[in-house]
């Protein structure tokens, strides 16, 4: 099987120039946005260095046990590190518990393979904690590291990585490739999705496979276009429902969704190219274009700007709804 991963060339062309010349790195980071296949890039090298049948140096069956068991992320000498809720802290405990793993033989693999998802949720004593394993690794170790970004990550843990971008794709290829391959698919989500996922192939997947969700996220866009015709007591009633802290998370869901809407918002205000740069709702296209209608692109930027503290007070643990709130005030 190849690598099974779309949109990706330059990244394929690094990956397998070290497995045809022997020369993998110890250790990678896979750094873009989420969805756009970071971790199907380390599975897959996972997948090549412990293939059982490999048909060339730089790929897998995908069909043997070992193949089908680190696919499926349950092969004994697979360890993948993650918070349990994207947005939380990976702490030094976690890392601990990876590095005395790693300590041992491998079961029976070529390479006991280590994966850390989204380390920028690493805090700074998870990630200082790892630079021994990384400036040290045992003998048959491998380990993945995924980010937002080079920058998402300690320089000195970057410096001893081999850093790998992994980039969207343009909408128009992703439609296409999503097209072919997405069998039986309304060809309508299938348009949406794309869209809507930015040119990230894992996200677009998940929207096709979970149509209901991306109805959810185009309701939940619609609504936040309504709140601009609100005034603030309405507004504060709107933020209210987010008094009890366990809706922390799904605030910080939201907010995505807002930010996401306000893009295209400034885009449309912008008078943009959708060509060249197309907007994420499209199925909100009109509702869109009707609220941009007189306002600059300066306004949306000043919401965005203010959409961005709000999240990062929510990460500071600031209430949900006085977050909410604050940044209801400037919208």
């Amino acid at each position: 099987m190849s690598f099974d991963v779309y949109g990706q060339d330059n990244a394929l062309s690094v990956l397998r120039g070290h497995l045809r010349r022997g020369e993998t790195r110890h250790a990678y980071l896979f750094h873009g946005a989420p969805g756009t296949g970071r971790r199907t890039l380390a599975l897959r090298m996972a997948m090549v260095l412990n293939c059982l049948n490999p048909p060339a140096p730089d790929d897998c069956c995908g069909s043997c046990r070992m193949c089908r068991q680190i696919a499926d992320m349950r092969h004994p000498d697979l360890t993948v590190v993650s918070t349990d809720t994207p947005g939380d802290i990976l702490k030094i405990d976690a890392i601990r518990d990876l590095q005395h793993t790693l300590t041992l033989t491998p079961y029976e693999a070529n390479y006991r393979i280590a994966i850390l998802l989204r380390f920028e949720e690493a805090n700074p004593a998870a990630q200082n904690a790892l630079l021994k394993t990384l400036e040290e690794p045992p003998e048959r170790v491998k380990l993945f590291l995924t980010a937002s970004a080079e920058s998402a990550v300690l320089p000195t843990v970057l410096s001893r990585c081999e850093p790998v971008r992994v980039r969207p794709m343009r909408v128009g290829a992703l439609m296409a490739a999503l097209g072919e391959a997405a069998d039986g698919a309304d060809p309508d989500v299938v348009r949406r999705a794309a869209h809507l996922s930015g040119g990230r192939v894992g996200f677009a997947r998940t929207l096709i496979a979970d149509s209901e969700r991306l109805e959810k996220y185009e309701a939940e866009a619609n609504d936040f276009l309504g709140l601009f015709a609100l005034n603030t007591r309405e507004r504060f009633a709107f933020a209210a429902a987010f008094r009890d802290t366990r809706r922390r998370s799904e605030l910080r869901a939201l907010f995505q969704v807002w930010e996401t809407a306000l893009r295209d918002l400034l885009l449309t205000a912008a008078e943009a190219d959708e060509r060249e740069v197309p907007l994420s709702f499209i199925a909100l296209r009109e509702r869109i274009r009707t609220a941009a209608a007189g306002k600059t692109p300066e306004f949306y930027r000043a919401r965005l700007e203010a959409l961005r503290r709000a999240a990062l007070n929510l990460n500071a643990n600031v209430s949900p709804q006085l977050a909410l709130e604050n940044f209801l005030l400037r919208l």
